[in-house]
């Protein structure tokens, strides 16, 4: 976002941390306007969160923020991160061009409505197979992206604690 810093216009990242609990309710729990997004601001954001009141994480997601991922590593030892399926959704579809992108996010999207992983991976290779003719850089987005996009499934009896960036 545009922020206003010494009488001009400044690129600046706006960061939102949300909290899902046990319930599925949704909680905000930071707001952040900072220069960039690298490994000391995730550290750094992550042990205020933990000092205020964070209490338990089993699960982060974010985009591909190789700082976020260092902060975790750092800060949440033993949490597991998992890519946003909305971004990576979208970084696949980037090379296909917009006039036939309303017909392809069906097979993505569909991944996580599978019942658990074997049925993910049997759907993401159907997927793969369909784009890798004619579009093969969103094919190797989605088999770059399988490992980390699917960390949650499946889930035992509840979905986990976890945070979105």
């Amino acid at each position: 976002m545009k922020v206003p810093q010494n009488h001009h216009l400044v690129n600046m990242a706006s960061v939102i941390v949300t909290g899902v609990g046990e319930t599925g309710a949704l909680d905000t729990l930071g707001l952040e306007v900072r220069a960039s997004q690298d490994g000391p601001f995730w550290t750094s954001s992550l042990q205020d969160l933990m000092a205020r009141r964070l209490k338990r994480v089993e699960l982060a997601v974010s985009d591909a923020h190789l700082g976020f991922q260092e902060a975790i590593s750092t800060v949440l030892q033993g949490v597991s991160w998992q890519r946003c399926r909305v971004h990576l959704t979208r970084n696949a579809l980037a090379p296909i061009p917009r006039a036939v992108q309303a017909m392809v996010p069906a097979g993505p999207r569909a991944l996580f409505a599978q019942p658990n992983q074997k049925a993910v991976r049997e759907h993401l290779a159907e997927v793969v197979r369909a784009l890798e003719q004619r579009w093969p850089k969103a094919a190797a987005e989605l088999v770059g992206g399988e490992t980390y996009v699917l960390t949650y499934i499946p889930w035992a009896v509840a979905p986990p604690l976890w945070m979105v960036v």
